[in-house]
């Protein structure tokens, strides 16, 4: 409760204090909140005297990352200081939620997503892991998009038996069903899931949080879209992105609740075989004697 004072007490100084701008988070996701860091290099840039905040449910995300002066999950409605980002994606819209991001506060150029880790945050996780490992997570958020980014945990086995010359570290909440032969690393908190990340060879996962974590400690991915949302939208230029269009694709609107979808057709073609082969033709799964 002390600390919880306090931290409203250095809240306070920091909104009557005049040159204080605090970058809000537009939702709770992990993937949004991960988002805010690509505007923080252009803020600070654009206000380099003012006392730069993030307030966002997520602040670990934002340890040690030189472009902030405090990070935190309290909130006061203030009027003049806030910056608050915002997207809007339809089946119909273009252009991607970054740029969007950008525009929606004035302009300000958007980065890389960047999570900052220490050497001991890096090391600790390695402790059991082989030096050598692709990352998965089999699992995304649902609720808003309900069923609609999920490739099924059956092809997600299926791919990791074909990539049986790789060692395979799964990664996720403790809930999620863990898959046949891997080496299990779900649960860890959102640090220590990036430092697993950022030493992987490669990522594959969903389009949403994980998606945007791997980008932010910098290792290549390959991304399972189906046809829930244009990849031109939301994919980083260097990720290997699997999208098919049906008939009914995109379906994303982020302004209403989608129900599930029955048939999920888009994610048909997108077989484990053609991901496997996918990756083999980038070069990705390059190793010697292999």
């Amino acid at each position: 409760m002390l600390i919880k004072a306090l931290n409203y007490v250095r809240l306070a100084y920091y909104i009557i204090r005049p040159k204080t701008i605090i970058l809000r988070r537009f939702s709770r996701g992990l993937g949004d909140n991960i988002m805010l860091s690509m505007l923080l290099p252009g803020i600070r840039a654009k206000y380099p005297l003012h006392k730069i905040i993030v307030e966002t449910p997520w602040p670990a995300l934002f340890i040690g990352n030189p472009n902030i002066d405090w990070v935190t999950d309290l909130h006061i409605v203030t009027t003049g200081k806030h910056l608050k980002p915002r997207y809007r994606v339809t089946p119909s819209t273009k252009e991607s939620i970054y740029k969007q991001l950008g525009q929606s506060i004035g302009g300000i150029e958007t980065r890389r997503p960047e999570v900052f880790l220490s050497n001991d945050e890096l090391d600790s996780v390695r402790l059991g892991l082989p030096s050598s490992y692709i990352v998965v997570c089999p699992i995304g958020k649902m609720g808003l998009t309900a069923n609609r980014k999920e490739w099924g945990v059956e092809r997600f086995q299926q791919l990791c038996e074909l990539l049986k010359a790789f060692a395979i570290v799964q990664v996720g909440n403790q809930a999620d069903p863990l898959l046949s032969g891997v080496i299990d690393r779900r649960g860890l908190d959102i640090r220590e899931t990036a430092a697993v990340l950022k030493h992987a060879r490669l990522f594959i996962g969903l389009e949403g949080g994980l998606m945007h974590l791997s980008e932010a400690v910098g290792v290549r991915a390959a991304i399972i879209y189906g046809g829930f949302i244009l990849p031109e939208i939301s994919a980083y230029k260097d990720q290997l992105t699997f999208y098919h269009r049906s008939p009914c694709s995109p379906c994303f609107d982020s302004n209403r609740m989608l129900p599930p979808c029955e048939s999920m057709e888009c994610m048909e073609p997108i077989t484990p075989s053609v991901v496997f082969d996918a990756l083999r033709m980038k070069g990705w799964l390059h190793v010697d004697g292999v």
